[in-house]
């Protein structure tokens, strides 16, 4: 038997039997959007005594259904299932899920939400959040086709992902969470298939305990729109900024509580620290000078701690003996300093292949699996025995985590007055669904991690002095309340679109692009990229700037930025402009990508909160001069043609 939810022209079938529940077809209007009769959701269930889990989906296996003008249940023994769909705006629907869980042997460990089949067509694209935002092309290839991100991370930055259609249309598929709960988004197409999906699954709250009935935390919501990324876009702007418990406090002149010279960083080094006061110095001031701006440069600092890297952290304390004297000194030239330190690990070998202090304090507040293991990474740090360091991620609502940061932070802070603490992958690696039951948490998912990081940060954040600031690793949003600025390094991969920007441009700084493997070409296009995102540009090394050829055009590029400061501090990201020129695209290779292809011309249009006024950027990386046509329904006449020449910034207040 088939039921039928109708939102406008949004028109949502499932198909329900005796023993489960398919989702038949979503239409828009008359056309088929979505098809097939797959899963209307998945649960996993975790044997509380064996620690395994198993999948169960809705197609089959439950011992009734039920549908009713509201949604659809199912049940069995000791589960039972409600999907409600409400009508939230025309041509729109909102998906609560709810589910009654009376087992005393299994919980219900995580809900995977419908995935929608769709033909899998060459002109259309999805959107998927992760870096700065991404769009996925060339769906009719024979080859398998696999996006996924834990959110939040850098690989999900935030909850929605968009269908758009060479017709204009879209299909919104948006989890309006504003708690920032722990989930997985995905995309996939099988090798040699004609379909593909998008999916979403939630970790369950308690999904290590018995009984664990719950609503999931915000609804899905599906949503038909006209236009492309960017209008999606707007459906998720709306909700966050209304809604999303992260969103700090902002004024006509953008962020509140961001110190004033964080706003203003023209640029950024890449500084690492020598074995002794002048390694590297020299080299830094001769770069200095020759960028040559108005303002000094900001230095995000590596290797000052005694410790290596990636190793016995978090024993960032003591370090190297000149380091204070050296930041009094960069103070003196007129730098701003941010050392780095690590957010979330402790070295289970904490001094050389010594177990020092994990064991004994730090084992405690250490994240754990469903069995009860310590979650650990490892990268390509070696001890001093020439094993891997193994690392242990913390558990950021325990008070032995909690005090260790707030104790190395005071450190910085205030005995070695730096002007800002870069602390690292809070926003850039994802939430475990620690099930440690002596945690003061619920076991699994939820949104109780980034809660725990919010007080975490706030012990510090209380006694901050002004102009003082907390910055981490790429930009997942539900850490923004007490992270002013977001290192957005790693938005290096192609067809990248500025989705954060449009979202929280003015609410935080992003800064920064990984330059590692690109040749100058790509340098170029990289920085490019960043000033039309909004981000503050640089975090680039003293050396590898002083190699590339034309600095003036990257000095262009980062004067262009401060001279139209407040149409990124306070203001917002409009719809890029569609660019359309007459040279090649720029060829190369980055730390993500091995064959990296990009514009040589590009755009972008942002908007002044104080009087309306919008600003025109477009940058030519090519070496040779490029006839450019750009359309915008926000430009004058629907768009703009001009000539520029080679390696060249045109900017115009409209």
């Amino acid at each position: 038997m088939e039921h039928s939810y109708i939102s406008g022209n949004l028109r949502v079938k499932i198909a329900l039997s005796d023993s489960g529940a398919a989702l038949a077809a979503v239409y828009d209007g008359k056309t088929t959007l979505f098809n097939g009769g797959g899963e209307l959701f998945r649960v996993a269930l975790l044997d509380l005594a064996t620690r395994e889990k198993s999948a169960l989906s809705s197609l089959s296996g439950w011992d009734g259904t039920a549908a009713d003008e509201g949604g659809v249940s199912l049940w069995r023994n000791g589960l039972r299932v409600r999907i409600s769909l409400a009508p939230a705006v025309k041509d729109g629907f909102e998906l609560t899920v709810s589910f009654e869980n009376n087992m005393s042997d299994f919980s219900v460990y995580s809900f995977e939400y419908p995935r929608l089949w769709f033909a899998a067509d060459a002109d259309m694209s999805v959107f998927f959040p992760a870096r700065s935002g991404l769009i996925i092309k060339g769906l009719d290839a024979k080859s398998e086709m696999r996006r996924g991100g834990d959110y939040p991370s850098s690989l999900a930055i935030m909850q929605y992902m968009a269908l758009c259609l060479d017709s204009g249309r879209g299909f919104y598929y948006g989890m309006h969470d504003k708690s920032g709960g722990q989930k997985r988004l995905n995309f996939h197409k099988a090798e040699g298939a004609g379909d593909a999906c998008i999916y979403a699954e939630y970790i369950c709250r308690d999904a290590c305990s018995p009984r664990n009935s719950q609503t999931l935390n915000g609804p899905l919501v599906w949503r038909l729109f006209d236009g492309g990324w960017y209008d999606a876009t707007m459906i998720y702007r709306d909700f966050a900024l209304k809604e999303a418990r992260w969103i700090p406090e902002v004024d006509e002149n953008g962020r509140v509580a961001a110190p004033k010279w964080l706003k203003r960083v023209q640029h950024w080094w890449l500084f690492s620290v020598g074995e002794d006061e002048n390694a590297n110095m020299d080299q830094l001031l001769k770069a200095e000078a020759d960028l040559n701006l108005n303002e000094s440069s900001a230095l995000h600092v590596y290797n000052w701690h005694r410790v290596p890297f990636d190793n016995d952290y978090p024993h960032y304390i003591p370090e190297k003996p000149f380091f204070a004297a050296m930041v009094a000194r960069l103070h003196d030239e007129g730098f701003r300093v941010m050392p780095y330190i690590n957010g979330r690990l402790w070295d289970t070998r904490d001094r050389g292949a010594e177990d020092y202090l994990f064991t004994d304090i730090a084992l405690a507040g250490a994240t754990k699996n469903e069995k009860g293991e310590v979650f650990t990474e490892t990268y390509l740090s070696k001890e001093s025995d020439g094993s891997t360091v193994r690392l242990a991620v913390m558990c950021p609502s325990t008070e032995v985590w909690g005090a260790k940061v707030t104790e190395v932070l005071s450190e910085i802070f205030y005995r070695l007055n730096t002007d800002a603490v870069y602390v690292d992958q809070i926003a850039s690696a994802a939430p475990k669904p620690c099930c440690d039951p002596s945690h003061p948490h619920p076991s699994g998912g939820g949104g109780w991690w980034p809660e725990a990081y919010d007080r975490l940060l706030m012990r510090t954040a209380r006694t901050l002095p002004p102009d003082k600031a907390i910055s981490t690793e790429s930009t997942a949003e539900p850490y923004m309340r007490h992270i002013a600025a977001f290192l957005s390094w790693d938005c290096v991969e192609m067809r990248q679109v500025p989705a954060w920007a449009a979202v929280y441009a003015g609410y935080a700084v992003t800064l920064g692009r990984a330059y590692y493997s690109a040749n100058d070409d790509v340098v170029f296009a990289l920085t490019a990229e960043g000033l039309l995102f909004g981000e503050q540009l640089g975090w680039i090394t003293p050396a590898r700037y002083l190699e590339i050829e034309d600095r003036d055009f990257y000095r262009a590029m980062v004067l262009a930025r401060a001279e139209h400061l407040e149409f990124f501090t306070a203001g917002r990201l409009l719809s890029p402009p569609a660019v359309c020129s007459d040279v090649p695209d720029i060829t190369g290779e980055t730390m993500c990508v091995k064959e990296y292809t990009i514009p040589a011309v590009q755009a972008g249009l942002f908007e002044r909160n104080s009087d309306g006024r919008k600003l025109l950027i477009v940058c030519n990386c090519a070496n040779t001069e490029a006839n450019v046509e750009l359309k915008s329904r926000d430009l004058p006449g629907g768009g703009k043609t001009l000539t520029m020449e080679r390696h060249s910034v045109f900017t115009e207040i409209l």
